[in-house]
């Protein structure tokens, strides 16, 4: 991706998830902010990191994006990752796949 958002080509009103994808020049707050705008609407958000540095910036930008849910009383905001191959130009690589979703009170 690079350093601007492009998530709406990647999100999907019918499953109600937004796909970020991420580099390692993905601007932190915006990505966080992001993150917590598709949140607040009611999206399960999944970001996509290939190599080291695209993770790190993703893994900062939750930690950002709960912070900011947090401080608003809004919700609390759980990571589930795992892998995905992904397709670059011919290349099979190996994705980092971080889901993003609100974590349900106890009791529901």
């Amino acid at each position: 991706m690079s350093k601007t958002l492009r998530p709406s080509e990647n999100v999907d009103p019918n499953t109600k998830i937004a796909e970020l994808r991420v580099s390692g020049g993905t601007p932190v707050g915006k990505l966080a902010g992001g993150i917590k705008k598709y949140v607040y609407e009611g999206y399960n958000v999944s970001l996509l990191a290939i190599g080291a540095g695209a993770v790190n910036q993703a893994v900062k930008a939750v930690a950002t994006a709960r912070s900011m849910c947090a401080s608003e009383a809004g919700p609390s905001l759980v990571v589930i990752p795992g892998f995905r191959n992904q397709e670059i130009k011919g290349i099979t690589r190996t994705a980092i796949v971080l889901r993003i979703v609100v974590a349900k009170e106890a009791g529901q």
